[in-house]
């Protein structure tokens, strides 16, 4: 596996992961009524809680603001690698550069 490749890979295997946790965090905070309980303000808040909110935050700020741009590097990355690939193939196999046949 081309090393691009590998990166997409693993960038795919990065998203998947990043969405499955927010959709998780974002459904158990909705079920609790978080935002709400955070809102009231007080010492009432759980820490697990409020905890909870805070990785589902970072997370939701991971996936907005940095995920798009890891996967369009990779996907950059892979496009590059594949015109590389397809020039190189073009171009025809190494020694053949410089014989013409009328010398």
């Amino acid at each position: 596996m081309t090393r691009s490749k590998r990166s997409l890979v693993s960038s795919a295997v990065v998203v998947a992961a990043a969405l499955v946790v927010h959709f998780l965090l974002i459904r158990w905070l909705a079920e609790r009524n978080v935002v709400e309980t955070i809102f009231a303000g007080g010492s009432h808040v759980p820490r697990g809680t409020a905890a909870l909110a805070l990785a589902f935050m970072v997370v939701r700020l991971f996936t907005a603001l940095l995920l798009p741009g890891v996967v369009l590097s990779a996907l950059g990355a892979w496009a590059v690698e594949r015109w590389a690939e397809k020039r190189d193939a073009a171009k025809g196999p190494p020694g053949d550069a410089g014989t013409s046949p009328n010398s």
